[in-house]
């Protein structure tokens, strides 16, 4: 099977220098321009967090990327598994010591983002970017245990991820898969879940100690942030592969039912306004329904003209849809793409 090469790298980290700010994220233009050959499409993207297990897994089951080693960046490739299907290679956390930025003119294919209000170390600002960016446009996320030192590195990372997904304003659920291998056998998806119930539910009676929190609460939480499944290393590559598509299916049909299913022609503004609110606000969740509405806020008044307007024409005895139409059209296009629109058809709207 031919092997998909991995794009130029979309995101690298740099420190801050004298005069100059920072820390920055380095965000190239070339590796979003696939998703202007999907068009209306639907892109289905797999984030993959990791380092070196994460390298192997793709080249070796999903025929993703050439033979390199780990690199410290988030790159893009289609898998060629799957139609319209993205993978996001999240290695960004892999570097501790990020370069430092470099200053005068930089180059119209790229651009910086200075990251304002920082206090995280490198590594904080890479979970950041997986899980505030990248996140609310994954169907699936794949965690590779042995790249976090085991599995209670890996219910960290999730722990911490449920925590900050506490404050989602309108959560997206993606299928969050544990790829395990020989030497590390991991327990089942369910187990899994109640690891990680109770490690936020310490978390959450010690930072807030007046709320009754049971383990009950923190179940739920988990529940609405993520679905846990496990990858077993012991899968031949054929079942890995069928298993991870599978997964990939369910994940789909969830963003259908959350009308998360953005057109590739949605996904690249709106991704791109994904980081750029994260490097502005990153201790603020990005509200992905927000971000897809006309930034015109709706008037209160439209609703009395619009209805006198309706009164109006059915006074006059106007039945023309060619006449009315147009007029609750623009009135509407002050706000005209509120949540799921993106889903309907245009014979489904009624104009």
């Amino acid at each position: 099977m031919a092997k998909s090469p991995f794009t130029s790298t979309w995101l690298t980290l740099r420190s801050g220098a004298p005069g100059l700010g920072g820390p920055f994220l380095h965000e190239a233009f070339a590796p979003l321009q696939y998703l202007d050959q999907l068009a209306d499409d639907q892109p289905q993207i797999i984030v993959a967090i990791g380092n070196r297990q994460k390298t192997k897994f793709l080249e070796s089951y999903l025929a993703v990327g050439p033979d390199h080693g780990a690199s410290s960046d988030v790159r893009f490739a289609p898998m060629p598994l799957a139609s319209a299907c993205l993978i996001a290679d999240c290695g960004l956390h892999t570097q501790p010591q990020p370069p430092r930025v470099k200053g005068g003119p930089q180059p119209g294919n790229s651009v910086l983002h200075e990251i304002k209000n920082s206090t995280g170390d490198a590594t904080r600002i890479a979970y950041g970017v997986y899980r505030q960016v990248l996140s609310p446009f994954a169907a699936v996320i794949l965690v590779f245990v042995s790249d976090f030192g085991g599995l209670a590195g890996a219910l960290d990372f999730l722990d911490s991820w449920a925590r900050w997904s506490m404050l989602q304003p309108m959560p997206n659920r993606p299928t969050v898969i544990l790829v395990e291998d020989k030497l590390y056998a991991l327990p089942a998806a369910k187990e899994l879940r109640l690891r990680i119930s109770t490690s936020l539910l310490r978390h959450l009676q010690v930072a807030e100690p007046t709320k009754p929190y049971a383990r009950w609460d923190t179940d739920k939480i988990v529940r609405k942030c993520f679905q846990i499944q496990v990858l077993p290393g012991s899968l031949s590559p054929t079942c890995l592969r069928n298993a991870l598509l599978d997964a990939l299916r369910q994940a789909t049909l969830e963003r259908q039912r959350l009308r998360m299913d953005f057109s590739a022609r949605h996904v690249k503004p709106l991704l791109r306004a994904a980081l750029i609110h994260f490097a502005e606000q990153a201790t603020v969740p990005f509200n992905i329904y927000q971000a897809a509405r006309i930034s015109n806020p709706i008037p209160t008044s439209l609703h009395d003209p619009l209805v006198r307007f309706l009164q109006c024409a059915a006074v006059a005895g106007i039945r023309d849809v060619s006449f009315i139409a147009p007029v609750a059209a623009s009135a509407l296009l002050v706000d005209a793409y509120p949540p799921g629109l993106h889903g309907e058809r245009v014979s489904s709207t009624g104009y």
